[in-house]
């Protein structure tokens, strides 16, 4: 079976977690035999030359042209494409390219990387960023516009999530509790509509939570937009008079790296390191302690990645499901209401109780094996099983 994963960026599995999941998701299809390609609306200069063999670009950004269009119906029919996975759920263009594009006899699962209800939720954040304090949304900053914003988003992401459904086969969510929350947009959950988790990065490692270092770490893009490192570096202001003798590593990189460089410089933090894209293995080995101090986040693959190497994670409750993703208590701790005081508390508390989270650690290890790669590779080879008897029969 020859299955393309397309997608709105190349593919660079250390600088996102949709193109490390697609990378995961690709190697285990091809170890079970199954022709995998990926194609990106959109090629630029960094692109990681190491997956060449599997990557294809659209000819032009404009994807609507008549160049692009026939580009990738001519690739589809010579690479013989039996299904397309869309990574790009969220993209209203490209899925009205993908079903305009894809004929009958070739199966299209979508899939939606990010959470479903907490984008209106948080949406007052999404929309405004950065630019909070600027004239326009302190002028704007009052609560019958945002419930009129809110109201907007909702009918315009129903749309989209029922666009997507309608055009494709399947519809994959991340998580059980993302599909729950489906009506809350109008949008009825039925068989087209399931969930498959992501896959871990990594395996468990045999990494003793004692043989650590005193160091704490962030992975992720430095952004105040949805990962909120204005959040994070309050709290490691907190952390680093309380915690003197452990090591902060900020790792990543983001439009927001200046305003994190001068927020160290201005408030002394003599022990934190800003190392912007750098292998997160190393990273992992060392730490003890995990980071997530995100609005919002789709499925949180840095939270598994952590736990595989036995690292605690700490996060806020910004998403559906992510008290089951974390197993809130018992493999890391889930803070709610984005309550800043109390989130470095627990991370002192731990820090301060070496048995403890000793053993959290070990549980995070454990939890981590629940996403195991080979193991959700088989859930989507299951889907496609589902998909090519429908296939076959249409070619018959």
């Amino acid at each position: 079976m020859n299955i393309l994963f397309f997608a709105q960026f190349p593919i660079e599995p250390n600088k996102g977690g949709v193109q490390r999941v697609t990378d995961i998701l690709a190697r285990e299809f091809q170890e079970k035999e199954f022709t995998v390609f990926y194609m990106s609306t959109n090629q630029n200069d960094e692109s990681n030359r190491t997956y060449s063999s599997l990557q294809y670009f659209l000819p032009n950004t404009d994807i609507s042209s008549m160049e692009s269009i026939n580009y990738f119906t001519d690739f589809l029919i010579d690479k013989n494409m039996d299904i397309v996975i869309n990574q790009a759920g969220i993209y209203k263009h490209i899925i009205e390219f993908l079903s305009n594009t894809i004929s009958n006899n070739i199966g299209l699962i979508t899939v939606h990387h990010n959470t479903v209800f907490g984008l209106n939720t948080n949406y007052k954040n999404i929309l405004v960023g950065e630019n909070e304090n600027s004239l326009k949304w302190r002028l704007l900053n009052f609560t019958f516009f945002w419930k009129i914003m809110r109201l907007r988003q909702k009918i315009k992401y129903g749309a989209l999530f029922k666009s997507a459904i309608k055009v494709s086969d399947y519809s994959v969510f991340l998580l059980e509790e993302l599909l729950n929350e489906l009506p809350l947009y109008s949008v009825e959950v039925s068989k087209k509509t399931i969930a498959i988790n992501n896959p871990g990065s990594f395996i468990a490692q045999d990494i003793e939570f004692c043989q650590k270092e005193n160091r704490i770490c962030f992975l992720g893009r430095l952004t105040i937009t949805q990962k909120r490192v204005d959040r994070l570096m309050r709290i490691i202001g907190v952390l680093h008079e309380q915690l003197p003798n452990y090591i902060f590593d900020i790792c990543g990189d983001g439009p927001s790296y200046k305003y994190v460089q001068e927020f160290i410089q201005n408030n002394n933090l003599r022990r934190v390191v800003l190392h912007g894209f750098v292998n997160p293995k190393k990273v992992l080995e060392k730490s003890k302690f995990l980071m997530l101090p995100s609005d919002f986040e789709g499925f949180g693959m840095v939270l598994i990645e952590a736990q595989a190497y036995g690292v605690v994670p700490v996060a806020f409750n910004c998403y559906s499901g992510i008290i089951e993703v974390v197993d809130d208590g018992n493999a890391g701790f889930v803070i709610p209401n984005f309550d800043e005081d109390l989130f470095a508390e627990k991370i002192i508390e731990l820090a301060k109780d070496s048995d403890i989270a000793e053993k959290i650690s070990n549980n995070a290890k454990s939890n981590a094996n629940r996403f195991r790669s080979s193991y959700i590779a088989d859930q989507w080879i299951q889907l496609f099983k589902q998909l090519d008897g429908r296939i076959k029969g249409k070619r018959g």
